[in-house]
């Protein structure tokens, strides 16, 4: 019931607004309809000459567009001379006006001192028909008239002057006005001025209508305006011509010439072919094919491409004539023997017997006994000149860049070709070698130069040549100093010293080239155990856990090796590379520079453990792992702890002091720990005296507990 009774007042609401708002728009209109706008200008549009016996209606525009009353009065002055004007603007001339003018006056209704006159020239008589002729005195009516978009010679035309040809209704009478019109569909292309003048804008290409059209009210049988039109064509002219082809033809050959013409966007294309001098014994066809005979008596020609729609543009391209044609090429060397199919180079020359070029000599046969070409009539290339290059004289030269195999060929540039169709040619093929050039012997990823004794490392070798590809070649290993590492044939080198002794391995090519490398190694000493800054070796890989506070830069843990026997540690010297990593680097980043480890607390970690590892790069599977956690600054003080709590977790919190800095270490049972190592066991047997002291403090606190 109570949502019903709130409907009701709804409605009620709703069709109240709707009341008012109709209210508000009437009273609105009604205000709107009480401000009167005048009019303020008038133009006449229509016809400014006007033929005896002809009619036609003006419009006026007023001004401004929303003026209250828009209405008009047509009148003509002078009256009654045989020109009428009705209240829709329809003018109309008798046929036996002899005015020569009138106005046609409209006047505002709204404000009579307000009117616009026009001034209409009168005819007196009418066109009958429209022709219209062009600079020759020939009808264009329904025709194409062609012009250039730019003018490029005199044959390019770019503008042209058309004539109307006007019939009268009264052939006798004289005529004051002109009574007709030119107009352009696409002024964008073509202009055309009132004198029949039309021109090319250069703009764009394309077809374009003229019209001339009555404009003294003479209309067809349409009732339309009387126009007659024709149409101008813009096309792209052709500016120039290239000849593509032979430079030199042989005789009994043909060869096909090619032409182009541009720009590209030209409208004819099409070319025609000559060759000067003509009638010599070599002739040219309408597709280009120039042909020279047997007979020829020239020894070069003409060859000339013309534009076909404007003979004023051309091209010429020389051609030399030899007389005779080539029937085959072979490959003699410098003894005058014939060269077979390979011929075996090197890229280096090694020794003063090894071959890093050669002359290839062409032996041509010509087509007509007795009669040779006075032009080379042939070129020679090089399929690859990374690996070999040749000149025309057919020197061919190792370039030294790479090795491989390469093409030198020998081919007829006169058009001679034989019985199948193929260009005459010859070819051989170069087979360049390379000696090695350089050994590069370098350390694994994962490894450095400093190797454990006892250790052993696998060097990797590359082996370069100066330039491409590398032979497959044999090494020989050798180390300098036998008591320090021995090296096998696959390049393993174990070591059998330490205390830094360096030795130099040397990789040497198994060939008359002795190219080789070498790499300088050192023996370092035997990592037992690390102490991480004031941390001891036996904190490492137990379930001891040292407590950090979140910091905003990392902390500093210098590295000592081989507790307790440091100084001896110092004298053998380990390797001084490490990897350091922690498995969550969001809580503690850890990194390694100089043989200081970096530890970087991040955020607050109390319920899991951070395992922090270190392994050398010397070849050793010996790795130390510690396992810290992270608290708040000033939030883990033993004061505060509740000895329940303690009692409950076994905490054991041994705090070492430094005057720079306080290490909390906190111990706890964690049974996700791995396994202790053995070393690790014997390695926490080694405690300073400073730390059994410390310890006693993990013994008071278990009393309390």
């Amino acid at each position: 019931m109570k949502e019903k009774g709130w409907t009701r007042v709804l409605n009620k609401m709703l069709i109240f607004s709707i009341f008012m708002l109709t209210v508000f728009t009437l009273m609105v209109r009604d205000a709107q309809a009480a401000v009167k706008v005048d009019v303020e200008k008038i133009e006449i549009v229509g016809n400014d000459v006007l033929a005896a016996g002809r009619s036609t209606t003006y419009k006026a525009n007023v001004t401004p567009s929303n003026a209250t009353n828009k209405g008009v009065l047509w009148s003509v002055v002078p009256e009654n001379s045989g020109a009428t004007i009705t209240a829709a603007g329809a003018l109309k001339i008798d046929a036996k006006c002899t005015l020569n003018s009138i106005e046609v006056i409209a006047t505002s209704k709204d404000n009579k001192e307000i009117l616009e006159k026009k001034k209409v020239a009168i005819n007196s008589t009418a066109i009958e028909t429209i022709n219209v002729l062009d600079d020759k005195g020939d009808s264009v009516l329904g025709k194409t008239i062609t012009l250039y978009r730019t003018k490029i010679t005199d044959n390019t035309k770019i503008d042209t002057i058309v004539t109307p040809s006007i019939t009268w209704v009264n052939k006798n009478a004289i005529i004051d006005y002109k009574a007709y019109k030119f107009i352009s569909s696409d002024e964008n292309l073509v202009t055309v001025d009132q004198e029949g003048h039309i021109q090319v804008t250069g703009n764009t290409t394309g077809k374009a209508t003229i019209k001339c059209q009555a404009i003294d009210g003479t209309k067809d049988g349409n009732g339309k305006l009387l126009t007659k039109s024709f149409i101008v064509k813009v096309i792209e002219p052709v500016e120039h011509i290239e000849i593509t082809g032979n430079e030199l033809v042989g005789g009994l050959n043909s060869v096909k010439y090619t032409a182009s013409a541009f720009p590209a966007s030209a409208t004819n294309k099409k070319l025609v072919w000559s060759v000067y001098p003509e009638n010599k014994g070599v002739n040219i066809s309408k597709t280009g094919v120039l042909s020279v005979t047997k007979d020829c008596q020239i020894d070069s020609v003409n060859v000339i491409a013309k534009a076909d729609e404007d003979s004023a543009v051309y091209t010429t391209k020389k051609v030399a004539i030899n007389k005779a044609g080539i029937k085959a090429i072979n490959f003699d060397d410098n003894n005058g023997n014939r060269v077979g199919k390979t011929i075996n180079l090197y890229r280096v020359k090694v020794t003063e017997e090894t071959p890093v070029d050669y002359k290839l000599n062409a032996n041509i046969t010509w087509k007509m006994d007795g009669v040779t070409g006075k032009n080379c009539p042939y070129v020679f290339s090089s399929s690859d000149e990374r690996i070999a290059t040749v000149d025309q004289s057919g020197y061919v030269v190792v370039t030294g860049e790479m090795t491989g195999k390469c093409t030198i060929k020998c081919v007829a540039i006169d058009g001679s070709k034989n019985q199948n169709g193929v260009v005459i040619q010859k070819s051989v093929e170069i087979n360049v070698t390379n000696p090695l050039s350089k050994l590069e012997l370098s350390i694994p990823d994962g490894r450095s130069k400093y190797v454990a004794k006892g250790s052993a490392i696998k060097l990797a070798v590359k082996k370069i040549a100066d330039y491409g590809a590398t032979p497959a070649k044999t090494l020989k290993f050798t180390s300098s100093n036998v008591s320090v590492a021995t090296v096998d044939g696959n390049g393993v080198v174990t070591f059998k010293a330490d205390s830094y002794s360096p030795v130099t391995i040397t990789a040497t090519v198994n060939d008359d080239t002795k190219v080789s490398g070498s790499i300088e190694l050192i023996a370092t000493n035997v990592i037992k155990n690390i102490q991480l800054g004031y941390i001891p070796s036996d904190r490492a890989n137990t379930n001891k856990i040292s407590m950090l506070e979140v910091s905003d830069a990392p902390i500093e843990f210098p590295l000592t090796f081989n507790a307790p026997d440091q100084a001896s540690a110092s004298i053998k010297a380990v390797c001084p590379e490490f990897t350091v990593t922690s498995n969550m680097p969001e809580y503690i980043e850890a990194s390694f520079e100089n043989g200081i480890v970096k530890l970087w607390p991040k955020k607050e970690i109390l319920n899991k453990n951070v395992e922090i590892i270190i392994k050398p790069k010397d070849g050793t599977k010996f790795s130390a792992k510690w396992l810290f956690r992270v608290e708040m600054p000033e939030e883990l003080i033993l004061e505060e702890y509740d000895v329940s709590t303690l009692l409950k977790n076994s905490v054991i919190i041994d705090v070492f002091n430094d005057e720079d800095e306080t290490v909390v270490i906190e111990e706890i049972e964690d049974e996700t720990s791995e396994n202790i190592p053995s070393d690790a066991e014997s390695d926490s047997e080694e405690l300073t005296d400073e730390y059994r002291e410390d310890e006693s403090i993990e013994e008071e606190t278990g009393d309390m507990d």
